[in-house]
């Protein structure tokens, strides 16, 4: 078995501190509940103090990974129909290709499909 180094004791300790949850204000969740009442479900909704920034952030991350790999999916897709001709070369999934094609003002102002 190994022995924790002073270094991973430090990390540890960084990471335990950077994931502390304050918890919710009352304040917060007024807020949250008008957010909720107001957009329903058609947008994410308040997730400041919900948990850690640490995590929060790490969230992002993980959703952020997740659509870039579902737009390299629907991508490849699409060019394996047109390479088998199901899908004429003139179909074009989005126009004018964002850096996010499924952002807000992207999907607001545009055709999507």
């Amino acid at each position: 078995m190994q022995t924790v180094t002073e270094e991973q004791k430090q990390y540890k300790q960084n990471i335990v501190a950077r994931r502390k949850y304050s918890g919710m204000t009352e304040q917060m969740k007024e807020k949250y509940m008008e957010h909720r009442k107001q957009y329903e479900n058609t947008r994410e909704p308040i997730l400041n103090g919900l948990t850690s920034k640490y995590d929060l952030e790490l969230f992002r991350q993980a959703q952020a990974r997740a659509i870039e790999d579902l737009v390299r999916e629907i991508v490849f897709i699409i060019s394996a129909l047109r390479a088998s001709s199901i899908l004429s070369p003139e179909f074009v999934p989005w126009t004018k290709l964002s850096s996010n094609p499924f952002s807000a003002s992207t999907i607001r102002n545009q055709r999507v499909f």
